[in-house]
């Protein structure tokens, strides 16, 4: 007899609470040792692509990623981080708890608190069978981060969570999230849908998710954005030292803004972009980036920051070097004639 198979059902609101999501993953959550499930390995055109030679999938949420590899760039994450020596974590979303056992065994006996914040109450079930240590577990209907101390948090980690959270409530939590957070202290999100970072994982993703609302077929939630929301969102809620992936971003909670009415920013936002977390903690390299692009109706943003002065000199350089190339060129030009 082979593996069950659950029947697609229809459903009228592709937009879903956080309650509604914890929905959808209860009945993943008790369905899922009849699905068989195997490593999701990538995208082919018929489709999700997974390696049956895995064995590494033994609980849920196992099947979205090696758990290995996941706990080899956690290591090199932390270092790269400078996290203090003793911290307190929060993680949204934390499932079956492959990124809390990577995480725990990455950090040891750094860790004096971990929050989970969790909205499915039979994922969270294989997250307290398989983590022995002690770990704060809050499960929610809605956003909420109520629970936890102003100014205690250290570091918030979403590992493939982020993604089924509609754009709305990414925003509350962002938004509430500064009140938990130490100041500089980073949010980690990996496992995000952005679209226009030209990604074939997520671009099929959303292929397949449209697919699903034209034929009005019931799956677990997905959200899609654009690293241009995540940027603007970020920076207007006053958070630094932005970095933007393919599947997620690291920012550090900067200082407290106001969340009612906002400026237009005339200078634009200003992040630094790298295609993966794992190249960004390898070498911490990444590239300046700005949204809206530069044009000649606004200046670079160092340029525009230059006090009066010095934008003069800079003005009179570039005169100078143009006038330059001229001359250069047109005393090349005589002696070909000649």
């Amino acid at each position: 007899m082979g593996p069950a198979v659950v029947q697609e059902r229809r459903v009228g609101d592709v937009m879903k609470r956080p309650g509604e999501v914890g929905q959808d993953f209860d009945a993943y959550a008790k369905a899922w040792a009849d699905q068989n499930y195997e490593m999701e390995a990538g995208y082919s055109a018929s489709g999700l692509v997974r390696d049956s030679s895995s064995t590494g999938v033994r609980n849920p949420g196992d099947e979205w990623g090696d758990l290995d590899a996941l706990r080899e760039q956690y290591r090199k994450l932390v270092d790269r981080l400078r996290l203090p020596a003793s911290l307190s974590v929060l993680e949204i979303g934390a499932g079956g708890g492959r990124s809390t056992v990577a995480l725990l065994d990455v950090l040891g006996d750094r860790v004096t608190r971990y929050h989970v914040i969790d909205v499915a109450e039979a994922f969270v079930e294989t997250l307290r069978g398989r983590v022995s240590r002690e770990l704060d577990i809050h499960i929610v209907s809605d956003v909420d981060v109520s629970m936890i101390e102003s100014s205690s948090v250290d570091l918030v980690l979403s590992q493939s969570a982020w993604s089924h959270i509609n754009l709305y409530d990414q925003y509350r939590y962002l938004r509430d999230l500064r009140r938990v957070l130490k100041k500089g202290a980073p949010i980690v999100v990996n496992g995000q849908f952005l679209l226009g970072a030209a990604d074939d994982w997520t671009w099929n993703r959303f292929r397949r998710r449209v697919g699903q609302s034209e034929r009005q077929v019931e799956g677990v939630y997905h959200e899609f954005t654009s690293i241009a929301a995540m940027v603007e969102m970020l920076s207007r809620l006053g958070y630094r030292d932005i970095t933007m992936f393919s599947h997620g971003f690291i920012a550090r909670r900067g200082d407290l803004v106001g969340t009612k009415h906002h400026p237009s920013l005339p200078q634009g936002l200003t992040y630094r972009y790298r295609s993966s977390l794992d190249l960004w903690s390898a070498d911490g390299r990444a590239i300046d980036a700005a949204l809206p692009p530069r044009g000649p109706d606004r200046p670079s943003t160092l340029q525009s920051r230059l006090p009066s002065r010095l934008r003069g000199v800079a003005s009179a350089a570039r005169a100078n070097a143009g006038r330059a190339r001229r001359s250069v060129k047109r005393r090349v030009a005589a002696r070909r004639q000649h």
